[in-house]
C-alpha cells in the first residue's frame, strides 16, 4: 500500500491537486477585545471606560464602550478623540499582549494538554481528547471557556468545527441565543457554515478587493472557483485562502512547546530596610534562577528586576549583560538597584518583595567555552566585573558614540555591561501595584 509521501509525489508529478488531509475536529477559544482588556488592566483603567490602542496614529483596537461612540479600527486618533472626548488612548504593546495572556494559556494547558496559541486571546486544541474526558464537544468547550474566563479572559467564546479556521469563525460568530458561549458546526458542515461569510474574514484586504471587483463577495462564491484557476491567478497564497474558504484548512493543531517557568521572587516578612540584607537574602533565589536556566539549557542575557517596598510601589529596571548572568551577577544587580537612592541605606522604604524574570535568553550551546578557553576576553570581563562589584555599577564605564555637535558631546560614558542609551537603557518606573 503506498504511503502518504508517495501519493503526494504522484500528485505533484501529474500536476493534479493534492489529496485533502483528514479533517481534525478543533476547539477554538476566543476572547473578544483581548488587546484592549490586557492594556486597560495594566493601565488600571476601569473595564467599562472607553479605551483604544493606536498604531501609527490610527486606532488598532477599541473597547465596546468606545465603539458605541463610533471609535472603530482604522480611525485617526484625533477623529476618535473628537467622537469620544473621554477616550483613553495608549500605544499598542505586543509584548504586553503576550505576557498578559500567558496565565490563561497555562490554566488551559493544566486542564488539557496540546494547546496551540493562534494569537494572544485565541487558543486552538484538538477536540477528541477533551470531548471524551468531559462527555462531549459542547461540555468540553464550555468547561475550557470557563477555565479561561476564571483566569483573566472575560467573555470567552468557543467554536467547534472540522478545521481550525472554521472553528475560529464559529467562535467569532454571533451567538444563536443570548448568552450562548459555544457554537458547534456539525461534522462535514464547515463549508456550508463558511459559505455566507464575507471575504474580509480571510485577512487579506487586497484579495478581497480584487475578488469584489469580479463580483465575488462571500467565501462560498470564492470556494466555488476551480482550484487550478485560483492557483494560476493568485499563486500559492491565494490557493491556501481558497482552501480555507471551502472548509479545507490544511493546517493541523500544533501544540506549543511549554516554556519553562523562569520567574523567581523572594518575599520578606518583616520587610528589610538595608540593601546588603536584601541582597544576601535574595542569594538563594538567584541560585534557583540560575539552576532553572541550566536545566532548560539556556542563559539569560537580559533580566528585569522588580523591587516592591512596603508602600506597595514597584521600582523596576532592566539590566543587560555583556555575556550572560550567573547568580553572583544577579545579586550584584539587585544590590546596585537598591543602592540607587539618596539614603545611606539606598532605600526610601523597607522592601517586602524582589521579583526577577528573564527578558532575553539564549541557547547555552552558543556560550560554551572553546576548546582552548575564551582567551583574554574572559579575563578582561572578570577583571572589570570584579572592579565594578567593588566600586559600584557606575564606577566602571565604557565610551560610546552618542548625539551632539562637538566631539566632546558625542562621547557617552555607559556603565560596563549596559547597552547604548538609544538601544535599551531602561529607566526606573514606578507602578502603584505589582502585576
Amino acid at each position: 500500500m503506498p504511503d502518504a509521501r508517495s501519493i503526494r509525489a504522484d500528485a505533484l508529478a501529474r500536476g493534479g491537486a493534492l489529496p485533502e488531509p483528514p479533517p481534525t475536529r478543533t476547539i477554538v477559544l476566543w476572547c473578544p477585545d483581548w488587546p484592549v482588556i490586557a492594556a486597560a488592566r495594566a493601565a488600571g483603567s476601569p473595564p467599562d471606560h472607553p479605551f483604544a490602542l493606536v498604531v501609527k496614529g490610527q486606532v488598532y483596537a477599541s473597547s465596546a464602550s468606545a465603539r458605541q461612540h463610533g471609535v472603530v479600527r482604522g480611525l485617526r486618533v484625533r477623529e476618535a478623540q473628537a467622537r469620544c472626548p473621554e477616550l483613553v488612548v495608549q500605544p499598542y504593546d505586543d509584548a504586553l499582549d503576550h505576557r498578559a495572556f500567558e496565565p490563561v494559556i497555562r490554566a488551559v494547558e493544566a486542564a488539557v494538554p496540546g494547546v496551540e496559541v493562534l494569537r494572544p486571546g485565541t487558543l486552538a486544541l484538538r477536540s477528541r481528547g477533551p470531548a471524551r474526558y468531559y462527555g462531549g464537544e459542547r461540555a468540553a468547550a464550555a468547561t475550557l471557556a470557563g477555565i479561561a474566563a476564571d483566569h483573566g479572559a472575560p467573555g470567552v467564546r468557543a467554536g467547534v468545527a472540522d478545521t481550525p479556521f472554521a472553528a475560529e469563525q464559529a467562535a467569532r460568530a454571533r451567538p444563536a441565543r443570548p448568552g450562548e458561549r459555544v457554537r458547534i458546526v456539525p461534522v462535514d458542515g464547515s463549508a456550508p457554515f463558511l459559505a455566507g461569510l464575507p471575504l474580509g474574514v480571510l485577512g487579506d484586504a487586497d484579495l478581497a478587493m480584487l475578488l469584489g471587483r469580479l463580483g465575488i463577495q462571500t467565501l462560498g462564491e470564492f470556494a466555488a472557483l476551480a482550484d487550478e484557476q485560483v492557483r494560476d491567478r493568485f499563486g500559492l497564497a491565494g490557493a491556501f485562502l481558497h482552501r480555507l474558504a471551502g472548509g479545507r484548512d490544511p493546517r493541523a493543531v500544533a501544540a506549543r512547546a511549554v516554556p519553562p517557568e523562569l520567574r523567581v521572587e523572594a518575599s520578606f516578612e518583616p520587610p528589610l530596610d538595608r540593601a546588603d540584607q536584601i541582597a544576601f537574602a535574595f542569594r538563594r533565589s538567584a541560585d534557583d534562577f540560575a539552576a532553572r536556566l541550566r536545566a532548560a539549557g539556556l542563559v539569560a542575557t537580559t533580566i528585569r528586576v522588580g523591587i516592591v517596598d512596603e508602600r506597595d510601589i514597584l521600582l523596576e529596571r532592566t539590566w543587560v549583560h555583556p555575556r550572560w548572568f550567573d547568580a553572583a551577577d544577579v545579586v550584584d544587580r539587585v544590590r546596585w538597584q537598591l543602592a540607587g537612592g539618596v539614603d545611606p541605606t539606598g532605600l526610601e522604604a523597607p522592601v517586602v518583595q524582589v521579583v526577577l524574570e528573564p527578558v532575553a535568553v539564549d541557547d547555552m550551546a552558543n556560550h560554551e567555552r572553546g576548546l582552548w578557553g575564551t582567551g583574554p576576553d574572559e579575563r578582561v570581563h572578570h577583571g572589570l566585573a570584579r572592579v565594578q562589584g567593588l566600586v559600584g555599577h557606575d564606577g566602571v564605564v565604557t565610551p560610546r558614540i552618542g548625539g551632539g555637535r562637538t566631539l566632546a558631546e558625542r562621547v557617552v560614558l555607559v556603565p560596563w555591561g549596559d547597552a547604548p542609551v538609544a538601544v535599551s537603557f531602561t529607566h526606573l518606573r514606578a507602578h502603584e501595584t505589582l502585576r
